[in-house]
C-alpha cells in the first residue's frame, strides 16, 4: 500500500490493521487526533489476538497553560482480560513534494516590521521543529508567515477540519479551545498551536476560537516543507559538486562522497572570524559553500608562502585528515559566508582513514570493470559492501594458492604487489600477474548451477537468494582451472565467494544487468485467479481484506497463500493508487526468506489482487506483549534481531528503505523465524526522500525534522525495536505523553537505558549506537557499513552463517494444525467478503494506473 493509508496486512496481523500500536497504561496524541474514536480494541490470550466487540472511549481532555496539545486518558482495563497497551494508532504520513513541485511552486513573502520578524525567531526558536535550522531557513521562513488577524469569538480552527495545515503563532490577544462544544482550555500571546500541521495532516482534534481582538502570524505545511526539501536538495547537491572538485578526493564514488557530505556540518562565518589559528592543532577540513576567507603567514617546513584568499568551492586544512600536525596558516573570514567542516574523527568514523578509502575506490571500480561482475546487475551499495568485504592478505614467495584439478577456495585475488605465475596445463594460461591486476574471477560465478534449483512446487518457503537454505547449504569451494603460485612474496586483496554469499544473490552473477524479479515454481506461475479458494479472512483494512487461499498442484498438493484484495475504487479516492503499484513494483525486487513474498499478481475491472506467501506464526508484537508479561528475553531479542537486520541489510544493499520497522510489521514463520511484511512505506532512494511517514513510537529524528532521510532512519528503528523487545517499553514514551511531546522528545532527548537494561552493557551500547542523532553516525552507516552491526559484540553469540542458512533453533515454534490453520490470527468472521461489494465501473484512464499488475 502506499504511504499514508490504513493498510490491510500483508498477512492477518493483530488488531485493526489500519492502526499502530501505542504502549502504555495511558495513550497520548496530538491535537489533531486526540478526538479521534479508538476502537477494534484487542484482547491478548495465549500469544494470539481475538476481536472483540469494538469500544468507544471518549477523550478527557487536559487542558495545560498553553494548550500545545492535548492528551487522551484512558481507563486502565477496557474490559477483562484487555491490557490498554493492545491499542493501536494510525501511522502518519505528508505526501512528498515532487520536483516538479518545487520548481513550479514561489515562496510567498509578507513584509513584517522588525519587532515582528523578532517576534517570530523569538517564538520559533522554543520549538524544536525549527531549533536546529540555519540562519538562511530561518529567514525565508519569517518571510513565509502572513499575518491573520480575528475578532472576538472568531473561529479560527474547526474541530474535525482535515484541510487546515497552518501553524500559528499568538502575537496579540488570545485565544479558547473547545471539545464537542465545551471549552477546555486556552491560550495568550507569545504561545502557539497546529505544530503538528506542519509534519502532516489530519483532523483537528478541537475549535480554536479567538479571545477578544487576535492578532496571528501563521505559515502553511507546503511553504514550511518546501523551504527545508528545497533548501536541503540545493545544499547536498551543491556539496555534492563541490566535493566532486576536491582534488584529494578524486578518486572517491559519489556513494562515499555522498556519505561525507551528510556528515559534514556548516559553520556560519562574519567578517574577521578567525577559523584557524596557525599553531593550533588541526583537526578538521573546510570546505567554502559561501563567502570569502584569507589565508595569511602561511608556512610550511621552511618554506613560506605569500597570503591567499579563497572563495566557494576551495578549501583548506586537508592535511588535519591525515596528521594531526599544527596548523600552518591564519584562515580569517574576510566575508559573511558558510563552509561546510568534518573533523577528523569523524571523517575515519563514517568513511575510515583516507589512504584506505582511496583503496577501496579502487577496488570498487576494478570490481565494476571485471566482466562477471559487470554483466551483473549490482547496486552501488552491494558493490561498496563487496569492496569492504575484500581482505588483505600477505602470501611468501612460493606459496601455491592454487592446484589445477584440485578444490579451491572460490574467491577473486587483487594483487596489490608482488607476482604471481598462473599456468595451465593445456597452456592456455600462462600469465604472471603483477600489482593491478586480478584473477580467480571465473569461481566467483559458481553458483550459477544452483540458480532456480531452491524454487520447487513443493517448498514454498524456498528461494532462490543468497540467504536461502539451498545455495547458504553447498560448499564454496570448485575445482581450479590452472595453478597460481607466488613469484615473489605478494600482497593481494582476497573476495571470496562466501563473503558475496551474504550480500547478494551469487546465482545471478554475469547472467544479465536486468534487475531482479519476484520467483515463483511452474505452478505459481501458470495459477489463475480463478484457481484461488477463499478459506477464511485473515485481516481486513480500510481498502480492502486479506484471505487464506489455497491453490491445487498438478500432483493434486494443496499449497496456501495469503491473498491481499484491494478496491480501485477507493484506492483511488484515498490517492493511494500509484502506491500501491509502488509497493508492488517494490515487492517484486525482494527475494529473500526473511522478508514476505510476492507470488503473483491479478486484477479485474473492480480489485487489484496480491497473491503472498502465508506467514502463520502470527506478529512479533504478540511474542512481545501478552497479559502477563511485556518484553522477551535478551537472547530471544537477539534472534529476533538478527532476523529483522538481516532483511534490513538486504533491502538497504538494493536501495530500497523500508520506513515502517514495528512489532505488528514482523510475522512469525514456521521455523520461529521473523520475517518482514507490509512494504506500503517502502522506496527506493539515490541518496535521501523527505516523505513524512511511519509510525510515531519508531520514526526517527530526521523524518520528523524534514531534513531528509535514508537507510539510517530504518536503522533508529531497529534501536527502538531491541529497546522494546528487551524491556517491554520503547524509549522515548512517557506515561501520559501526547504526540507532540514525544516527537521532541525523539529529536531532542538523549537515549537513557530503561532499569531492566542495568548490567546489560553490550545491549545499551548498541541501542545507544543505533539511536544516534546524527543519521551519518548511527550504527550501519559508517565505515564498516553493515558490518558493524552483525559484528557487534551483543549479536557475538548468533552465528549468522547458520542463521543465514535458517540452521539455528528459533526460541519458539509456533503451532501449525495444518496449511489451513488459522488459529494465531485474529477472527474476522463477522466481516462481510468484500468482492462481493460492487462498485461503479472505472473508466479507462482511472484503470491504466493499475496497469503494472
Amino acid at each position: 500500500m502506499g504511504c499514508g493509508s490504513s493498510k490491510p496486512e500483508d498477512v492477518a496481523m493483530g488488531g485493526d490493521p489500519s492502526e499502530r500500536s501505542f504502549r502504555s497504561g495511558r495513550f497520548g496524541l496530538d491535537p489533531q487526533l486526540s478526538s479521534r474514536i479508538i476502537q477494534g480494541t484487542k484482547e491478548v490470550v495465549g500469544g494470539a489476538v481475538n476481536a472483540v466487540n469494538d469500544v468507544v472511549i471518549k477523550p478527557t481532555m487536559h487542558a495545560t497553560e498553553k494548550v500545545a496539545s492535548l492528551a487522551i486518558a484512558l481507563p486502565t482495563t477496557l474490559g477483562q482480560g484487555i491490557k490498554t497497551q493492545a491499542h493501536h494508532l494510525r501511522n502518519v504520513f505528508a505526501a512528498p513534494l515532487a520536483a516538479d513541485d518545487l520548481k513550479g511552486f514561489t515562496l510567498p513573502v509578507y513584509s513584517k516590521t522588525e519587532e515582528e520578524r523578532k517576534f517570530i525567531l523569538k517564538t520559533l526558536s522554543e520549538s524544536f521543529i525549527f531549533a536546529n535550522l540555519e540562519k538562511r531557513e530561518l529567514s525565508s521562513i519569517i518571510d513565509a508567515f502572513e499575518k491573520a488577524e480575528f475578532k472576538d469569538q472568531a473561529e479560527i480552527l474547526k474541530q474535525g477540519d482535515e484541510a487546515a495545515d497552518f501553524f500559528y503563532l499568538i502575537y496579540k490577544g488570545g485565544v479558547t479551545y473547545h471539545v464537542d462544544g465545551e471549552e477546555v482550555g486556552s491560550s495568550e500571546a507569545g504561545s502557539s498551536f497546529g505544530e503538528l500541521s506542519l509534519l502532516y495532516r489530519s483532523p483537528r482534534a478541537a475549535t480554536v476560537k479567538a479571545k477578544g481582538e487576535c492578532v496571528t502570524f501563521r505559515v502553511d505545511q507546503k511553504s514550511f516543507r518546501s523551504v527545508l526539501q528545497k533548501k536541503n536538495m540545493q545544499s547536498a547537491e551543491q556539496k555534492l559538486e563541490l566535493l566532486k572538485k576536491v582534488s584529494f578526493l578524486y578518486d572517491m564514488e559519489v556513494f562515499d562522497l555522498q556519505k561525507l557530505s551528510s556528515a559534514m556540518t556548516p559553520v556560519n562565518f562574519e567578517p574577521k572570524d578567525v577559523l584557524v589559528k596557525k599553531g593550533e592543532a588541526g583537526d578538521a577540513f573546510f570546505l567554502i559553500q559561501e563567502g570569502e576567507v584569507k589565508v595569511t603567514d602561511i608556512e610550511v617546513g621552511e618554506s613560506k608562502f605569500e597570503d591567499a584568499t579563497l572563495g566557494e568551492g576551495d578549501y583548506f586544512g586537508e592535511r588535519a585528515l591525515i596528521t594531526s600536525e599544527p596548523r600552518a596558516a591564519n584562515v580569517v573570514a574576510v566575508s559573511k559566508g558558510v563552509a561546510m567542516k568534518i573533523d577528523k574523527k569523524t571523517f575515519e568514523l563514517v568513511l575510515g582513514n583516507l589512504s584506505s578509502l582511496i583503496v577501496k575506490s579502487q577496488d570498487k571500480r576494478l570490481l565494476a570493470g571485471i566482466k562477471v561482475v559487470h554483466d551483473t546487475y549490482l547496486e552501488p551499495a552491494i558493490l561498496d559492501a563487496m569492496a569492504g568485504g575484500i581482505a588483505d592478505r600477505k602470501f611468501p614467495k612460493g606459496t601455491v594458492l592454487t592446484t589445477e584439478g584440485e578444490d579451491t577456495e572460490a574467491a577473486i585475488y587483487l594483487v596489490r604487489s608482488g607476482k604471481i605465475a598462473i599456468q595451465s596445463k593445456d597452456g592456455t594460461k600462462d600469465v604472471h600477474a603483477g600489482k593491478g591486476t586480478f584473477f580467480g574471477e571465473d569461481t566467483l560465478s559458481n553458483d550459477r548451477q544452483y540458480a532456480n534449483r531452491g524454487n520447487k512446487t513443493d517448498d514454498l518457503e524456498a528461494s532462490v537468494d543468497m540467504s536461502s537454505e539451498y545455495v547458504m547449504s553447498k560448499p564454496t569451494t570448485t575445482k581450479a582451472h590452472y595453478t597460481a603460485v607466488v613469484e615473489e612474496d605478494a600482497v593481494c586483496g582476497v573476495l571470496t565467494l562466501k563473503s558475496c554469499r551474504t550480500l547478494f544473490d551469487t546465482t545471478r552473477l554475469g547472467r544479465g544487468k536486468g534487475p531482479l524479479e519476484m520467483t515463483a515454481s511452474i505452478v505459481e506461475k501458470k495459477a489463475q485467479l480463478s484457481d484461488l479458494k477463499k478459506h477464511v479472512m485473515l485481516g481486513t483494512g480500510t481498502f480492502g481484506q486479506v484471505w487464506l487461499v489455497s491453490l491445487k498442484g498438478d500432483d493434486d498438493k494443496v499449497d496456501v497463500y495469503a491473498l491481499k484484495i484491494q478496491s480501485k475504487t477507493e484506492l483511488i479516492q484515498a490517492h493511494q493508487a500509484k502506491g500501491v503499484v509502488q509497493e508492488m513494483t517494490i515487492m517484486k525486487q525482494l527475494n529473500h526468506p526473511l522478508l514476505l513474498r510476492l507470488v503473483k499478481t491479478f486484477q479485474d475491472e473492480q480489485f487489484v489482487y496480491m497473491m503472498l506467501g502465508l506467514v502463520q506464526g502470527g506478529e512479533l508484537f504478540n511474542r512481545i506483549h501478552s497479559p502477563i508479561f511485556d518484553g522477551v528475553p535478551e537472547s530471544t531479542a537477539k534472534f529476533y534481531a538478527a532476523g529483522v537486520y538481516e532483511g534490513l541489510a538486504y533491502m538497504h544493499r538494493r536501495q530500497i528503505i523500508y520506513r515502517d520497522l514495528k512489532p505488528e510489521n514482523v510475522l512469525i514463520d514456521t521455523k520461529g523465524y521473523p520475517v518482514i511484511v507490509d512494504f506500503g512505506f517502502a522506496k527506493k532512494i539515490v541518496d535521501k526522500t523527505y516523505t513524512f511517514c511511519g509510525t510515531p513510537l519508531y520514526i526517527a529524528p530526521e523524518v520528523i525534522l524534514n531534513r531528509g532521510h535514508n537507510a539510517a532512519a530504518d536503522i533508529w528503528s531497529l534501536g527502538v525495536l531491541i529497546n522494546e523487545m528487551i524491556t517491554g517499553d520503547t524509549p522515548f514514551y512517557k506515561e501520559g505523553m501526547d504526540q507532540l511531546d514525544l516527537y521532541r522528545q525523539i529529536c531532542s532527548a538523549k537515549f537513557e537505558a530503561h532499569p531492566i537494561l542495568q548490567g546489560k552493557t553490550q545491549a545499551i551500547d548498541i541501542i545507544n549506537k543505533l539511536l544516534s542523532k546524527v543519521p551519518s553516525q548511527r550504527l550501519g552507516q559508517l565505515k564498516g557499513g553493515q558490518k558493524d552491526i552483525f559484528g557487534h559484540p551483543w549479536f557475538s553469540d548468533i552465528a549468522f552463517e547458520q542463521y543465514r542458512a535458517r540452521e539455528v533453533k528459533a526460541p519458539w515454534i509456533p503451532k501449525i494444525k495444518d496449511p489451513l490453520d488459522s488459529s494465531n490470527f485474529d477472527s474476522w468472521k463477522h466481516m462481510k467478503d468484500k468482492t462481493k461489494q460492487k462498485w461503479p465501473p472505472l473508466d479507462a484512464q482511472k484503470q491504466a494506473i493499475f496497469a503494472g499488475f
